[in-house]
């Protein structure tokens, strides 16, 4: 019993740490980078790139983010 004490207190502990990292990444302000995309934690902009036609992807993330 008290080891699924111990685990549910760890897993909890690891959400809860999870969470704070998340919105602490999020508010981050970086001002000496161009605006761009808001990345995720590990995952970048993984999500906003289709892989299947990655170079027109690209494309389309250059030009909503970027003045280049």
């Amino acid at each position: 019993m008290a080891v699924n004490v111990v685990g549910t207190l760890f897993l909890v502990s690891g959400v809860t740490l999870l969470i704070y990292l998340i919105k602490w990444w999020m508010n981050v302000k970086k001002k000496d980078l161009p605006p761009g995309p808001t990345p995720l934690p590990l995952l970048g902009n993984f999500f906003q790139i289709n892989t299947t036609e990655l170079p027109q992807s690209l494309v389309k993330v250059s030009q909503n983010n970027y003045n280049i």
